[in-house]
């Protein structure tokens, strides 16, 4: 995971940060402690303001993890322990047909690479199938043909290994249900070769070999079923090592594959080539799945934004409430900045308890979004079982909560600074704050812009039927009836009504 790089940065930075700012003033933690201690209403309200963004963050990592988790695993299940695969491909690509001898003498020449443990002559073939005794046809079938005693014809059912017979086919358990066959079923085949009919020999799990899915038959048994010259149209090769070990060769076989296949020609003209490198799928599925990652959390940027605007609400009306208490503090002599800091350090450790909880509500959120995609999946006729796959991984979950509490801190810093610049005479004796002065009035106009392109985004959206007119524009229309309000009611009241109405919008 392309984030998982931030984690040696964001911890230090972290570290660095308060120790620089807060480690010489102890005092200034100690005040924090108490006010954290002693207003326990405002402490559970600003840490679920502050849980959020922990919470979104958090669960879309998880997220991310369990569906690279679910297509790994299925890619793992379907290759098995083929590592590369040889062929020849048509501008189409469609695999063509090459002469037996050419295979195997391709066979032996790649069987001497070292790291290879095993490669075969293959034929796979899309086919058309129908089951003659329940009468439930499938269009779109793979039907693989291999020798009998190839290292890739292993195959199991429930009660042990199964071999590839002479005559009839193996069926995987998936397909079978689809066709409600079972064993001794005749199915009538249909390829662009011709069509046969042959007995279901065994069901077959879908595990080993049988992850391909699909029908498998004796290579010898088609081609004389199909008067096929004998011939291949692929070579699968298995390198050592195993389903996953077998990877870490993948570079140095595919290599050798390829300065062997220099001397190889088809009658087609076109080129033998790599069609097939495990390792390199696996790379590349992982690189989408950092992207789905990231559109999660894209998705999830619009209820942070709003959890951040709650949590700058919280502390302004916090900081309504102690504006004497604030002016006493910069009456007996503690400065602007140091009132800063001490919000700050009270705002730290509302971000550390909220990183705390959001954790775990981050799981639990991922995990009832999980299931509820499971049960959409299923509801359309899919097989997916999300939850089977479930898992979060050190990661995700440590950058799910310095995520959550970077982001906590940047609030608080920000509305600190702002609150500290109070009038001390007005908040000792507890006046309202004086008018927007003439530079701040800008922002009331700039709620005008906000309401008017609001406005426009969600009558636009509304004529285009997209739904992200609505929900931008109903968001902008908020800000900016916030920015107006404020000039006539204050920061409260508005700010607050604008936090609760994001959040509900969003979230």
């Amino acid at each position: 995971m392309a984030l998982a790089g931030l984690l040696p940065v964001l911890i230090p930075l972290l570290t660095l940060f308060f120790l620089i700012l807060f480690v010489r003033r102890r005092l200034f933690w100690r005040m924090a402690a108490r006010n954290f201690l002693r207003h326990r209403k405002h402490t559970l309200l600003a840490s679920l303001g502050f849980v959020m963004g922990t919470v979104i963050i958090t669960s879309s990592l998880v997220m991310g993890d369990t569906l690279g988790s679910m297509v790994e695993s299925l890619l793992y299940d379907a290759l098995w322990e083929i590592d590369e695969a040889v062929a020849v491909r048509d501008p189409a690509g469609d695999e063509l047909f090459f002469t037996l001898d050419q295979g195997e003498w391709l066979v032996e020449e790649i069987s001497k690479i070292e790291a290879v443990e095993a490669a075969a002559v293959e034929i796979t073939l899309s086919a058309a199938v129908v089951d003659e005794q329940s009468q439930q046809f499938e269009p779109a079938v793979n039907l693989h043909a291999l020798e009998s005693d190839s290292f890739f014809a292993r195959f199991r059912d429930t009660s042990g290994k199964v071999p590839l017979p002479r005559e009839g086919v193996l069926i995987v358990e998936s397909l079978a249900e689809d066709l409600m066959a079972e064993e001794g079923d005749q199915l009538t085949i249909f390829t662009e070769y011709g069509n046969f009919t042959s007995e279901v020999y065994r069901v077959v799990k879908g595990e080993l070999r049988g992850g391909q899915g699909g029908i498998f038959i004796n290579i010898n048994y088609l081609w004389e079923t199909l008067n096929l010259t004998p011939s291949g149209n692929i070579i699968l090769i298995s390198n050592r090592g195993g389903v996953k070990g077998g990877m870490r060769y993948s570079e140095e076989v595919v290599r050798a594959i390829e300065a062997l296949l220099e001397g190889a020609s088809h009658p087609s003209g076109y080129p033998f080539q790599v069609v097939l490198d495990k390792k390199e799928s696996v790379e590349n599925m992982r690189k989408q799945l950092e992207s789905v990652s990231t559109l999660f959390l894209v998705f999830g940027s619009f209820s942070i934004i709003a959890g951040l605007v709650l949590i700058v609400n919280i502390f302004v009306m916090l900081a309504e409430e102690r504006r004497v208490e604030m002016g006493i503090m910069r009456a007996v002599g503690m400065k602007q900045g140091e009132l800063a800091r001490v919000y700050t350090a009270e705002g730290s450790f509302y971000g550390a308890l909220a990183a705390v909880l959001g954790v775990p509500m981050g799981l639990l959120a991922s995990y009832v979004l999980m299931s509820l995609f499971s049960r959409i999946i299923q509801n359309v006729g899919g097989e997916a079982d999300m939850l089977r796959y479930y898992t979060f991984t050190p990661t995700s979950i440590l950058l799910g909560a310095s995520g959550g509490f970077i982001l906590s801190i940047a609030a608080v810093i920000f509305i600190s600074i702002r609150v500290s610049k109070l009038e001390i005479a007005s908040a000792i004796r507890d006046l309202p704050p004086s008018p927007i002065p003439r530079g701040e009035r800008k922002i009331t106009v700039l709620g005008g812009v906000f309401l008017l392109l609001g406005a426009l985004l969600t009558l636009a959206g509304m004529r285009l039927e997209a739904a992200w007119g609505p929900l931008t524009g109903i968001s902008l229309i908020t800000v900016g009836s916030a920015f107006v309000l404020r000039r006539f009611l204050g920061d409260r009241i508005p700010f607050t009504l604008m936090g609760i109405v994001l959040l509900i919008w969003w979230f």
